[in-house]
């Protein structure tokens, strides 16, 4: 609008001064001996500089006609020095005796090589705004009212044109203004090529639409505006604007309600607009529907590839519809009814183009965003998402505040239901908190804070999962259903990276394990002791079954994580016939395992091997290695000689104790006389 504004200033401006012209020359008979004098006038009722660098040419008969060019008409006072317009020639005919009788009927005017450059100064009033006292030439409209109304213009074309504002420039312009006269609707069609920024391509633009004016009442009509061109991508998607009627009332500053259709590409938007004090502060407010369409079609139409994903039903469907609203820079959504393939948003949001503040309030139904991550390559493994490198740069300058809330959701395996969680991002600092979901029968609750002001990001995430299904939340978050149980899991780490990979090399914190009633599948204990009971007694394996198995009451554990690895000083693990304690370590980069554990028979289970019912009582050391995913457990053969001859010393020992505090005793008896 700003530029339909400008272009028809631009023209009324030329149009009166080819008049004022017209009727100079004629009344001094000989134009270029009053060139000083015309500029004169122009500067006193303007206050701007006019050139008119080439001849003044007259010809009166059979109709006033007037040839002007090269011309052009300088900036007000706080301006730069070019000029506010050039044009390299004019030319304008009007009939003579309608002039003489105080009618302007004016024929075709042509004006080829119009430069229009536009410039706004530090308050923000621009160059096109200031012509002079207006007071003066108010009484003369008021006496010539009659003379406007008679007003009669054949119209206008505009060849080689071009207009610039700032780092946008519609050059190669080409108009055509139909007949003006009161009370008619004046036909314009324009055509260019639009460029914002040196780096961009030039685009062409095309308008058609018919104005209605009338200046008593102030009211103004775009009729039948047809707008196209082509966006500046790739694929110069092509886009289309219609509306039926774009009415504005300046008197009252409301925008009548007028319905409109947006083509970009294979998508259509529908909708209409309203608005109000739209001269004062701009208010314009309506609904929106965007019909439905498939983004896979809907990316590569406008330049930008399609995702590869596992589901190929994914991003088959995407309709939206809602209310807008946009006033002193501030764009808001309300009613937002957004949907992708079979997932549903709803809410509302809002952004403020000066501060990029955003605001939001969002529901989300569900959503499965693994269907949407790259499908497994050809050895059967997708791009690891511990490598993807974190979208920092993207996210740093982002300023929201928000909550988001999720029916149910998956992602990295996990299933949630009832997400919630609490957004707030300012000054490269983000935290969602509180964070809140149920999982796997039990219950999460979170505090993620992210810095992203260094050049290395840094994370702190504090979690508590209380109450959860071990077995079902290892089988989807780590493919391992190694732990079964009921229990509590809390963490407090720290990392740094810009990748998944980055900040588990350096992640840093603390594990806690509480679990009841399990199991850990991959290790049997019982097959580890029947094995070091028969070394020790036999000198040979036992050769007992191994169940891969063992089972507990109750596994505690925490661990202390310095740049990946884990390492665990307090294990303990209880059955009705073990007490487990044990040490070591986990290195999460590279799955490696290596624990320490001393495993005290409290009975022997049915069906124990030959001599493990005379093991009740006995403390035995195994050794844990391998990897997570394939565990080996052995006797500590060293551990049990260490734990042997450590028996052996505090037999001694007590056996020591036992003689000395006997003859302890009996010297005490000597003295004593007793």
């Amino acid at each position: 609008m700003r530029l339909l504004k400008v272009i028809a200033v631009a023209l009324g401006v030329i149009v009166a001064a080819l008049a004022v012209l017209v009727l100079a020359v004629w009344l001094l008979f000989d134009p270029n001996d009053y060139k000083a004098r015309i500029v004169a006038e122009v500067q006193a009722a303007t206050g701007r500089e006019l050139r008119l660098d080439g001849d003044v040419r007259l010809a009166v008969l059979p109709m006033l006609a007037v040839d002007i060019g090269p011309a052009s008409l300088g900036n007000p006072r706080g301006f730069s020095e070019r000029p506010f317009l050039t044009l390299k020639r004019a030319s304008l005919h009007a009939r003579l005796l309608p002039l003489l009788r105080g009618q302007v009927r004016v024929g075709r005017v042509v004006i080829d090589g119009l430069d229009l450059q536009l410039e706004q100064d530090r308050n923000g009033k621009g160059n096109w705004e200031d012509w002079g006292d207006q007071r003066e030439p108010q009484r003369a409209v008021e006496g010539q009212s009659d003379h406007a109304a008679s007003l009669d213009l054949a119209g206008v074309a505009i060849t080689n044109g071009r207009v610039s504002f700032e780092d946008k420039e519609a050059s190669e312009l080409k108009a055509t203004i139909g007949r003006v006269r009161a009370g008619a609707s004046i036909p314009v069609r324009l055509e260019f090529m639009l460029q914002s920024g040196a780096p961009a391509k030039p685009v062409p633009i095309r308008m058609q639409f018919g104005v209605t004016v009338d200046l008593d009442r102030q009211l103004y009509a775009l009729e039948s505006l047809d707008l196209e061109g082509k966006l500046p991508n790739s694929a110069a998607t092509p886009w289309r604007f219609t509306t039926a009627k774009l009415a504005m009332n300046l008197a009252q500053q409301t925008l009548d309600q007028a319905e409109y259709e947006l083509e970009l590409g294979p998508a259509q938007l529908f909708g209409n607009i309203q608005g109000a004090s739209i001269v004062d502060a701009p208010l314009l407010a309506g609904d929106f529907e965007l019909r439905a369409l498939a983004p896979r079609k809907l990316l590569p139409a406008l330049g930008l590839a399609t995702p590869l994903t596992r589901d190929n039903s994914r991003l088959a469907n995407l309709a939206a519809k809602g209310r807008y609203r946009w006033q002193a820079g501030i764009v808001e959504g309300n009613e937002l009814d957004l949907k992708l393939d079979d997932s549903t948003l709803g809410g509302r949001m809002s952004f403020n183009t000066g501060t990029h503040d955003l605001d939001f309030a969002l529901t989300l139904d569900r959503i499965d965003l693994d269907l949407y991550q790259p499908p497994p390559t050809a050895g059967g493994q997708g791009t690891p998402e511990s490598a993807i490198e974190l979208p920092v740069d993207t996210l740093k300058p982002l300023r929201a505040r928000g909550q988001f809330d999720i029916g149910e959701i998956r992602t990295a395996g996990v299933q949630l239901q009832q997400l919630s969680v609490a957004l707030r991002a300012t000054g490269g600092q983000l935290r969602m908190a509180p964070l809140k979901a149920q999982l796997y029968g039990g219950r999460f609750a979170g505090d993620i804070n992210w810095d992203l002001r260094g050049e290395v990001p840094k994370l702190d995430l504090q979690a508590n999962l209380t109450g959860i299904d071990v077995a079902r939340f290892g089988k989807d978050f780590a493919k391992s259903e190694r732990i079964t149980g009921e229990g509590d899991l809390s963490a407090r780490l720290d990392a740094r990276g810009r990748s998944g990979d980055a900040m588990l090399q350096s992640l840093n914190g603390t594990l806690r394990a509480d679990l009841r009633n399990g199991a850990v599948d991959g290790i049997d204990i019982w097959y580890a002791l029947a094995e070091a009971q028969s070394l020790a007694s036999k000198r040979s394996l036992s050769g007992a079954s191994n169940s891969r198995r063992t089972e507990f009451e109750r596994f505690s554990a925490s661990a202390d994580l310095r740049n990946g690895v884990a390492t665990t000083r307090d294990l303990v693990a209880d059955s009705k016939e073990l007490h487990v304690t044990g040490e070591g370590e986990s290195n999460l980069l590279t799955s490696a395992i290596d624990y320490r554990i001393k495993a005290r028979i409290l009975a022997a289970p049915a069906g124990a091997g030959d001599g493990m019912g005379q093991l009740a009582g006995a403390t035995i050391p195994v050794r844990i290695s391998g990897t997570m995913a394939e565990p080996r457990i052995r006797p500590d053969l060293s551990g049990m000689v260490r734990e042997r001859v450590q028996e052996k010393v505090d037999e001694q020992k007590q056996k020591l104790q036992e003689k000395v505090k006997e003859k302890l005793q009996d010297k005490l008896k000597n003295l004593f006389g007793n």
